[in-house]
C-alpha cells in the first residue's frame, strides 16, 4: 500500500497500489497519516511523496465508493474524518513536503498535489476535482484549494469537475513546476537536497507552522503571529549560527 524509505535525510513515501491507480481508501488514509507522523519524528528534513504506476492517484477507491450505498452517517463521518486527517497532517507538518506527480492526480489525488508544499508534475499529467460529476462533493480539500488558487479558479475546478492539463495547473498555481517525464526525478532530488543542505530545519518548521496558523485569520492577527514567530526565531540556535556565518561570509550548510 505504501513503501517508506529514508536516505540522506530525505523521507520518501511512495503510494504503492498501481493496480488500483493508487486510489485512496480508509486503510490508505490511515497509513498516510501514520507515515507523515513517522516522518515528523525522524531525523529527515524533507518528505518526498511519490507514486508507482501510471497514475499518481485516481481519488476514491471503487470499493470505498460501493460501500457508500449502505454506509451509515456514522460510517461516512468516520471515513470523511480519516481523509481530512491526511490533508491536515500535510498542512501542519513541520517539514517540507515535495510531491512528484508522474501521472494523473484526480479528486483526492489532486488534493494531495494541492496540499504539498512543492508539487512537481510531468507535462502529461492531468488534474481535476471530478466529484460533482458523480453526485459527490469535493468538500474536504475545498478550503485549501480556495486559498491556493483563489476563489474564482477554485469555483471553476470544484463546480466544473473538469480535468485540466499540467500546463493549466501550473498557470493556476495548483502545482509549482511542470517538467518532462525524464526530468521529474532529478528535479525532485534538487528540491529535496536544497531543503536538506541549504535551509535551516528550525526555520522551515517555524515558517510552515506560521503559514498554517495564519489560515483564516484577519490581517491584524496574522501580523501579530508573524511578529511573535519572528521574535522567537531570533533566539534559535540555527538563527544565531546562520547569522554568524552570513556576517563572516561563510558557506551556509545545514
Amino acid at each position: 500500500m505504501l513503501t517508506l524509505r529514508t536516505h540522506e535525510r530525505i523521507f520518501t513515501i511512495t503510494l504503492a497500489r498501481p493496480e488500483k491507480r493508487n486510489a485512496l481508501n480508509r486503510a490508505m488514509a490511515d497509513a498516510l497519516v501514520d507515515a507523515f507522523d513517522r516522518a515528523a519524528r525522524s531525523d529527515a528534513k524533507v518528505i518526498v511523496l511519490r507514486a508507482e504506476g501510471k497514475a499518481f492517484s485516481a481519488g476514491a477507491d471503487l470499493d470505498a465508493l460501493r460501500a457508500l450505498q449502505s454506509a451509515s452517517h456514522g460510517d461516512n463521518l468516520a471515513d470523511s474524518t480519516a481523509t481530512a486527517a491526511i490533508f491536515d497532517a500535510m498542512l501542519r507538518h513541520p517539514k517540507p513536503i515535495v510531491s512528484l506527480i508522474q501521472g494523473d492526480a484526480i479528486a483526492g489525488g489532486c488534493g494531495l498535489a494541492t496540499t504539498a508544499d512543492i508539487s512537481i508534475a510531468v507535462d502529461t499529467a492531468r488534474f481535476g476535482y471530478t466529484e460533482t460529476s458523480i453526485g459527490f462533493v469535493p468538500a474536504i480539500v475545498s478550503g485549501i484549494l480556495q486559498r491556493k488558487v483563489g476563489d474564482t479558479q477554485a469555483r471553476r475546478l470544484l463546480l466544473g469537475a473538469e480535468r485540466i492539463s499540467a500546463a493549466e495547473a501550473l498557470k493556476l498555481g495548483l502545482v509549482t513546476e511542470v517538467v518532462p517525464a525524464e526530468e521529474l526525478e532529478s528535479r525532485g532530488l534538487w528540491w529535496a537536497r536544497r531543503f536538506v543542505n541549504d535551509l535551516s530545519g528550525s526555520a522551515l518548521a517555524r515558517t510552515k507552522g506560521l503559514l498554517a496558523a495564519q489560515i483564516g485569520l484577519p490581517l491584524d492577527r496574522q501580523m501579530a503571529l508573524a511578529i511573535e514567530s519572528n521574535a522567537q526565531a531570533r533566539a534559535d540556535a540555527d538563527c544565531r549560527e546562520g547569522v554568524r556565518r552570513f556576517l563572516d561570509n561563510e558557506t551556509q550548510r545545514w
